[in-house]
């Protein structure tokens, strides 16, 4: 949803009738994942925990729209993205079941539902959680289950909306520079500097993520709550190790969820090093070489490192 986040785009439709998928009415299992499908889009849930809630990066629990007597995790999962509106499911960041009473909860940002909405498609609603941005981790909560929205896909397999790779998450945070959180999403180009050289990113596509000539993604290092493009550029050049800071291919960052992936080929990451620098990494992707192109990913903007320059004017090195 890298989310995967996750303003999802999809075609408006009339509110979804009170109709069910077959399910097992005694069924109490918990899934890996949960794969509903909507007007000819399949959406990916991914289990984050048991016996437990999701949170934000900040720990904090998300506004939900409740639904009761929903008997499995699938089924669940079906109702927060088919008995909802347009502005919901692509709204929704995930879900809490409890298997025990047979609550639903669609999970959402601190300022999606209100009142009208609550009485419209739900049987309850809290009101109360400040949580927003893509689910980062689980609170614990006996009896419920967590999933994450992690992107989707057409029925052929064609993705629409990204949908990340495993990830390691980590509780340290780093230390951000004083920078302004208003802004532009998108710049053309950004310069950060380390060491006496200055690193050239130029902007690639709008809405898309990075990848190679082949067309595959890139690992990537994650860091939370990056408020803007200049400062995601400096955290993935200066908030890493010397290697890293050499095998960077570049950067996509996520206006909406403030997530800064930085961006390298298949082989460099390892556990140690993501533990070391990054909130999160993804090892999956197989990228390599040089960034070639993109493919879209509502919110997100990639960016290519270019070269790089001694501050005296210089070339320290071209990236090709």
């Amino acid at each position: 949803m890298k989310t995967f986040c996750a303003a999802l785009a999809l075609v408006q439709v009339a509110p979804a009738s009170a109709t069910f998928l077959r399910i097992n009415e005694t069924s109490c299992d918990v899934p890996d994942e949960t794969r509903p499908t909507r007007d000819g889009e399949r959406f990916k849930f991914n289990l984050m925990g048991k016996d437990s809630m999701g949170v934000d990066s900040s720990n904090r629990l998300y506004q939900y729209g409740r639904k009761n007597s929903v008997p499995d995790v699938d089924q669940c999962s079906w109702e927060c993205t088919n008995e909802v509106d347009d502005f919901l499911a692509s709204n929704l960041r995930g879900i809490d079941y409890d298997c025990k009473n047979k609550y639903c909860d669609c999970l959402f940002d601190d300022t999606v539902l209100d009142g009208t909405l609550c009485d419209d498609y739900f049987d309850s609603c809290s009101f109360s959680g400040s949580g927003k941005g893509s689910i980062s981790g689980t609170s614990d909560a006996s009896g419920w289950s967590s999933y994450k929205l992690v992107g989707m896909e057409l029925l052929d397999g064609t993705p629409v909306q990204k949908i990340e790779a495993s990830t390691v998450f980590k509780g340290a945070k780093s230390p951000k520079l004083d920078v302004n959180e208003s802004a532009s999403c998108a710049v053309d180009e950004t310069r950060p500097t380390r060491n006496g050289e200055r690193f050239k990113f130029n902007l690639i596509a709008e809405d898309s993520e990075c990848n190679d000539s082949s067309g595959r993604l890139y690992q990537l290092g994650r860091f939370y709550d990056v408020p803007d493009v200049d400062q995601c550029a400096w955290q993935c050049v200066n908030e890493v190790s010397d290697y890293l800071a050499s095998e960077l291919r570049g950067f996509d960052f996520n206006c909406d969820s403030l997530n800064c992936d930085c961006l390298y080929d298949d082989t460099v990451l390892t556990d140690s090093l993501c533990d070391t620098y990054f909130d999160a990494c993804s090892f999956e992707p197989q990228g390599k070489g040089s960034i070639s192109g993109s493919a879209y990913a509502k919110d997100w903007t990639c960016y290519k490192l270019v070269g790089a320059e001694l501050l005296a004017g210089g070339v320290a090195e071209e990236t090709m």
